[in-house]
């Protein structure tokens, strides 16, 4: 009896993550990155025509992954509706929504080193906090607990900051 209540807390934590995986992925110029009016102000027209191609492509390139997601998502919840959730069932999903995390994120950290490679030293002074957002603690790995994997805001998740690439 108590194995269902700790099925739904556990999918909760993970519907919870992916929402903010989703938001974060929203990417450059969304509303964690500075608004893209603000962002792309800070450039030059041509740093502007460069960072705006880079954003179409990172997008493109990771659109199978955000749709790979979606499909794992809905899964995730077909199995935890269940009566009686198959726990090993839930844990290879969760491992499988880890996995395409990490190529997202691997992704994000790629653009982060051309976006970095276009600015200026004055702009990148000016951007730090912005390019130092990401990927760090969470609620664990495949929320389990503290440290380990998880969602959230933290240093580096466009390699600029501790633990980036």
């Amino acid at each position: 009896m108590m194995k269902k209540p700790l099925f739904v807390a556990l999918a909760s934590v993970m519907v919870l993550g992916i929402a903010v995986f989703a938001y974060a992925e929203k990417g450059l110029g969304g509303p964690g990155f500075g608004g893209r009016g603000y962002w792309m102000s800070q450039l030059t027209p041509e740093q502007q025509d460069k960072m705006s191609a880079l954003r179409l492509e990172f997008l493109k390139k990771t659109e199978p992954l955000r749709a790979e997601m979606g499909k794992k998502r809905i899964e995730l919840l077909e199995i935890t509706s269940k009566a009686t959730p198959d726990r090993q069932a839930l844990e290879q999903k969760i491992d499988e929504m880890q996995a395409i995390k990490d190529k997202m994120n691997s992704e994000r950290r790629a653009l982060g080193k051309q976006i970095r490679a276009l600015l200026t030293p004055e702009q990148l002074k000016k951007a730090g906090p912005m390019l130092g957002m990401g990927h760090g603690g969470g609620f664990g790995h495949h929320g389990r607990g503290p440290g380990g994997r998880g969602c959230g805001m933290g240093p580096g998740w466009m390699g600029g900051g501790p633990g980036g690439a």
